[in-house]
């Protein structure tokens, strides 16, 4: 970071040319001629030469940098001179964005809800790169940030002496788009400002140039937030900044050989769930610690065949074991064959897991035998869990509190095709069974997302869930490991019961896709193709 103090009780504007003057002198020698520079892995020197790939500022310092007016009627760069604008008592807003929906879509015609015309013009042309140099060509000479004298100062410019411009992202792309017209519905021209319009520019951007994170001042003035923190004397900012800094890098040198003892970078985090990590078995080797005042229930006889045959039924190591059974039974007959399977088989399981148990050589592990036994009617139930480092809450409790951490949804099959099931958490129960092992389960009330009878609505991106309607009340459970957190808002269009579904991304948790071991095969042979192997 390349820190530039310019004194004076008012923004510097077009002066900032006198104190950029020397950086682009280093800048041009840089590029030009180069540097002689020390290699320490080669311990040699060469000749380094550097340019500038692009700047980190906020939008009005993008107008001081640049020379582009970020406050007048073309203050959009990405629009240039097409900017669509509209002066409101010295104020200038940006509104008219149907210009960027499909020529055939009915808001195009629509002058009720907008401003009382149609809008049938073409989005603001994509300018490229030669566009752009094309307007330098026009541009006025400039001595240290002023304009010469001349008596034509006050002259109308023509177009070309205007300012200047130094699968998941089209949708967006398109849903900002519907996302400003609809609040230009709501909202009065004064709320469409410069800020506000811009949005619509940034997944094309992000689309060109990568994340926004990188090139913006988000990060940096989170940076400077936590170093305004740590002044002491306001006399002396930049001191205790300093001093602050180097006692935090100290510290934080010195915890990282500190071994046996938790401290910042080694205690667990707060929501840190649990999981045997000696189990084999998924089922038992959930990462899910529960939470919450513990209550011993016993279940009844036909709950626990329910909670036991979704386990028995969610277990891959046990898949064989579930093919050989229906083949079994396919040889006596195929009517109700899913039926007779899922009510014979925890019999004929336990039989199998415990004749191959009982044998010498040991066929099935002591985790399979377990798991093969009735598991004890008597479970443990609790308020909360915490699973893959996110936390729940039961219903009952969260009705309470102003956050809201009991919806759930989970990926299954409704009539052989696949379904999003939403739903509220209603209960965290711990199922034992022998040897010590554990299943954390979620019992839940699941909402009726049947499209066939439209009891959920999909509006473009949003999902809406009629609360009142219900369904799988007999197969309310599912693995603690299987539910995704979602959260629910009124829906102001469609009103109670409905719902509108909200699906984020947690915190230090992402959703990376699975490669197999042949893929990194096939990888390291394309690898080989490139050198010449």
């Amino acid at each position: 970071m390349m820190t530039l103090l310019v004194p004076g009780p008012k923004a510097p504007g077009k002066k900032l040319d006198v104190y950029l003057r020397p950086l682009v002198d280093e800048l041009k020698e840089l590029w030009e001629n180069g540097v002689q520079t020390y290699d320490k892995m080669s311990e040699s020197t060469f000749n380094m030469h550097a340019a500038v790939m692009w700047t980190i500022n906020d939008f009005p310092a993008y107008g001081n940098f640049s020379g582009w007016s970020t406050h007048d009627r073309l203050a959009c760069p990405v629009c240039n001179e097409d900017t669509s604008y509209t002066r409101l008592r010295g104020k200038y807003c940006f509104i008219e964005h149907r210009r960027y929906i499909p020529m055939n879509h009915p808001w195009r015609k629509n002058t009720k809800d907008f401003n009382g015309r149609h809008e049938m013009r073409q989005p603001p042309r994509k300018f490229s790169g030669d566009n752009i140099l094309d307007q330098f060509d026009y541009l006025l000479p400039r001595v240290l940030g002023k304009h010469p004298n001349n008596k034509d100062r006050k002259r109308n410019r023509n177009s070309e002496e205007l300012n200047w411009m130094n699968k998941n992202l089209d949708k967006l792309e398109e849903s900002i788009v519907i996302i400003l017209c609809k609040l230009e519905k709501i909202f009065p021209p004064a709320f469409f400002d410069a800020m506000v319009h811009v949005a619509i520019h940034l997944p094309r951007e992000a689309k060109l140039a990568g994340s926004v994170g990188y090139r913006w001042m988000y990060p940096v003035e989170r940076l400077l937030g936590t170093y305004k923190k740590y002044v002491r004397n306001k006399a002396r900012p930049k001191g205790s900044i300093a001093e602050a800094y180097i006692a935090y890098e100290s510290s934080t040198f010195c915890l990282m050989y500190l071994c046996d003892v938790e401290t910042e970078l080694t205690r667990p985090e707060r929501n840190s769930d649990g999981g045997d990590p000696s189990a084999k078995l998924l089922v038992f080797a959930q990462k899910a610690h529960p939470f919450g005042g513990h209550l011993m229930v016993e279940m009844s006889k036909e709950d626990m065949e329910v909670a036991y045959w979704y386990i028995l039924d969610n277990c891959d190591e046990i898949e064989d074991f579930r093919n050989d059974h229906i083949e079994l039974l396919e040889r006596e007959s195929h009517d109700n064959l899913q039926r007779r399977h899922r009510k014979l088989f925890p019999k004929w399981f336990r039989h199998k897991a415990t004749t191959l148990y009982n044998q010498e050589l040991r066929s099935v592990s002591e985790e399979i035998f377990a798991l093969a036994q009735c598991p004890d009617l008597r479970t443990v139930q609790y308020i909360g869990c915490v699973v893959n480092d996110i936390r729940y809450l039961v219903a009952h409790v969260d009705q309470n509190r102003t956050t809201q951490n009991s919806g759930v949804m989970t990926l299954g099959l409704h009539n052989g095709e696949s379904c999003e099931f939403y739903g509220s958490l209603v209960n965290v129960i711990k199922v034992q069974f022998k040897r010590g092992f554990k299943v954390v389960l979620f019992k839940c009330h699941w909402y009726n997302t049947d499209a066939k009878g439209k009891k959920v609505i999909h509006d473009y991106n949003l999902t809406s869930v009629n609360i009142n309607s219900q369904w799988y009340g007999s197969d309310p459970y599912v693995l603690a490991t299987q539910a995704h957190q979602v959260f629910y808002m009124d829906d102001l269009k469609l009103g109670h019961p409905w719902r509108v579904v909200q699906r984020i991304q947690h915190r230090h948790v992402w959703d990376v896709p699975k490669r197999d071991d042949d893929d990194e095969d096939d990888d390291e042979d394309d690898d080989d193709d490139y050198n010449g192997g």
